[in-house]
């Protein structure tokens, strides 16, 4: 696998980079490119507040859900995408942000070095899946009684 400081140039390829090792290790991930306008212009169709969702989303049976938004490692995250990021992790969601500088983070995330990770990012913990607070909470209820 890749070792070392990774630099590149453009969002895109390191994107791309990034959802072929998460594929390989049992995510599913969803993203949504800009399409051409009618008047030629590359934009991403949103509905209502949807401007500024992260670039990944990304599922994986055993691991549940995360929500990313992918920059270079000089690259600015505009205020209306830290809001989702905020919103996200308030909500109890696992989301942040992934850099070529976190590359060995980035493979721990993803499960890449073997085992669970239960790493956290930098910019919001590891969060329980639901499914695993509503069993605890259920274990939880049963030993009292």
């Amino acid at each position: 696998m890749l070792r070392g400081d990774l630099d590149f140039d453009d969002e895109g390829t390191f994107q791309r980079v990034v959802v072929e090792v998460a594929r390989l290790h049992g995510w599913a991930v969803a993203h949504f490119p800009p399409s051409l306008s009618a008047r030629g212009r590359h934009m991403t169709a949103y509905a209502y507040d949807a401007k500024g969702w992260p670039d990944l989303t990304l599922v994986h049976p055993e691991r549940g859900v995360m929500f990313r938004e992918i920059k270079t490692n000089k690259g600015r995250i505009a205020e209306h995408q830290a809001e989702w990021l905020r919103r996200l992790h308030a909500a109890g969601n696992d989301a942040g942000i992934w850099r070529p500088s976190d590359w060995q983070r980035i493979l721990l995330e993803l499960g890449a070095k073997g085992g669970r990770s239960n790493a956290p990012t930098d910019h919001a913990p590891r969060v329980i899946p639901l499914h695993t607070r509503l069993r605890r909470s259920i274990s939880e209820t049963s030993d009292d009684t």
